[in-house]
């Protein structure tokens, strides 16, 4: 008899341990779906800054030929070159919201992985290098 209650709280406590595994696979599956996509949304709004700041470059590169061209032959009007100003700093708005939504995004990842069981470091040595 005695073996009989033996087996049955073995099997209680193994199917108590299996519960909490499948709980816990639960909790790191969402975790993980959460952390994919929020690493999508913020892959695509790295394009549109990355996008926002090659903009802001060809227009930097347009007012410093623009400012060379006018020093050149010294009539610089800062009114002429406002537009492009303007436009730069347009854009450097742009990618400063750009900036802080990937910021959002990325401490949004690190509080979904503190959740989840945090994965183990490599202990990849690297070669020896050749001589």
């Amino acid at each position: 008899m005695e073996k009989k209650a033996d087996i049955k709280d073995f099997l209680k406590q193994t199917e108590k341990i299996v519960k909490d595994l499948g709980t816990k696979a639960g909790k790191l599956a969402k975790a993980v779906e959460k952390d994919a996509t929020i690493g999508t949304k913020a892959g695509m709004i790295k394009v549109e800054q990355l996008a926002l700041e090659n903009d802001r470059n060809k227009l930097l590169n347009q007012l410093g030929i623009k400012a060379y061209s006018l020093i050149k032959s010294k009539k610089i009007s800062h009114q002429s070159m406002k537009a492009i100003y303007d436009k730069i700093a347009k854009i450097d708005a742009q990618i400063r919201i750009k900036k802080g939504m990937i910021t959002k995004l990325k401490k949004q990842m690190g509080s979904a992985q503190g959740a989840a069981a945090k994965p183990a470091k490599s202990s990849k040595k690297s070669a020896p290098k050749k001589k």
